[in-house]
């Protein structure tokens, strides 16, 4: 709230003692201590220049008497209000508001391909409108259903070829070997992995670096009558489909 104009503690104009107290008052500010608080003492302490200091410091202890009187009969408009927090942070919710309609559609095509059904979701929209936002409650789908949930943003910009596809698989690999509780799973994940991709697995090392912890890759020279785009589609999502019958969903 505003600040009577006989209450002098809300000081307007600079004095030549700031400079000399600014590090105390910065203190003072830094422990919460509330701002009218802080500058009734800046006064007091600016009223010691005499004829040096501002307009707005104390001339007597009235003065003074007067702010304080003030703070002490309505302190919830001088003190309270005036506290700050030192350690706020600030949260931002992901909850959509709306869309529960569509929502609702998008856990359904969730749980119609938990069921087998192969099937996606389309999401149309002007970039800023919440595209990302919206298609990201799919992974609270995914955390209920105790399943693997990757993600991946199309830059098109990039330099790297496959790179959205490589950071999704890459991170499908993290999670996968995140997963391995002993040797003996290891041994099958890479028995299976090693039998599906064959030694042709190292063509999409490059793409997929990470397949390293699940398997181990080989250098070939054997060549091939597939040309190479054809091929590493082909693994991708040899890879892909191994990958969903060794575990949980994805």
């Amino acid at each position: 709230g505003s600040i009577p104009s006989g209450q002098r503690s809300k000081k307007s104009t600079p004095c030549p003692g700031d400079d000399r107290f600014a590090h105390l008052i910065m203190r003072l500010g830094n422990i919460g201590i509330p701002h009218p608080v802080i500058n009734l003492v800046e006064n007091l302490l600016n009223s010691s220049l005499g004829e040096f200091s501002g307009d707005d410091v104390y001339r007597s202890l009235d003065d003074v008497r007067v702010d304080l009187q003030l703070m002490i009969d309505d302190p919830s408009r001088y003190l309270d209000s005036s506290i700050i927090e030192v350690n706020q942070t600030l949260s931002i919710s992901d909850e959509m508001y709306g869309r529960e309609e569509e929502i609702a559609r998008l856990r359904d095509a969730y749980n119609r391909f938990c069921d087998g059904v192969c099937n996606g979701a389309l999401i149309l929209g002007e970039g800023g409108v919440g595209k990302s936002t919206f298609a990201m409650n799919a992974k609270k789908f995914t955390i209920a259903a105790n399943g693997y949930f990757v993600s991946g943003k199309f830059d098109r910009n990039a330099t790297r070829p496959f790179m959205v596809i490589g950071d999704v698989f890459n991170s499908m690999c993290d999670l996968f070997a995140a997963d391995i509780q002993s040797i003996e799973q290891e041994r099958k994940m890479a028995e299976a992995l090693t039998k599906s991709l064959g030694r042709d697995a190292f063509l999409i090392a490059n793409i997929v670096p990470n397949l390293s912890n699940l398997m181990p890759l080989y250098t070939s020279c054997e060549s091939s009558s597939f040309d190479a785009a054809s091929r590493t589609r082909y693994l991708l999502l040899t890879l892909l489909d191994t990958l969903s019958k060794l575990s949980k969903s994805i």
